[in-house]
């Protein structure tokens, strides 16, 4: 499910999406997701950049049955798509020059948990980054990127 596609269906339930990129000290990044409705706040949702990180299960109480379940099985599927395939926007990588594995596999700019480092691809670590959020990435590592094909 793309972000459009979640955004859309919040608001065929007649309640007001707000999405926001939060990147916490400890270097992990964060999608939250808040929704209202007129009453205020239904449900804030963290996504990571892996999957459903944490949810505020309370707030849900707030709705009626039938739009409860369709929102929290949108959340749910939202959160299993893979990051690549959420977003319609640019995704860029960043091939480390000569940095190859024994194997011939290519290493890249990696980010978990605060620390940077060189890793072949793997779905479950942070690897891919929208241009708004290339600003986060060293500095000297900003030339070497390249757009993410689908």
């Amino acid at each position: 499910m793309t972000t459009n596609e979640l955004i859309k269906l919040i608001e065929e339930l007649g309640l007001t999406p707000d999405f926001d990129h939060v990147l916490y000290c400890d270097g992990e990044e964060r999608d939250v997701l808040s929704v209202f409705n007129r009453e205020g706040t239904v449900a804030n949702v963290y996504v990571n950049m892996v999957g459903l990180w944490y949810c505020h299960e309370s707030y849900f109480d707030k709705l009626e049955p039938h739009k409860r379940h369709k929102l929290l099985d949108a959340i749910i599927e939202y959160s299993y798509t893979p990051v690549i395939d959420r977003e319609e926007e640019k995704r860029y990588i960043f091939p480390l020059p000569g940095l190859i594995t024994t194997d011939g596999e290519q290493q890249y700019l990696t980010q978990k948990g605060g620390h940077w480092f060189a890793c072949r691809r793997k779905k479950d670590l942070r690897q891919t980054w929208k241009e708004k959020h290339i600003k986060y990435v060293p500095e000297v590592y900003r030339d070497f990127k390249v757009e993410l094909k689908k």
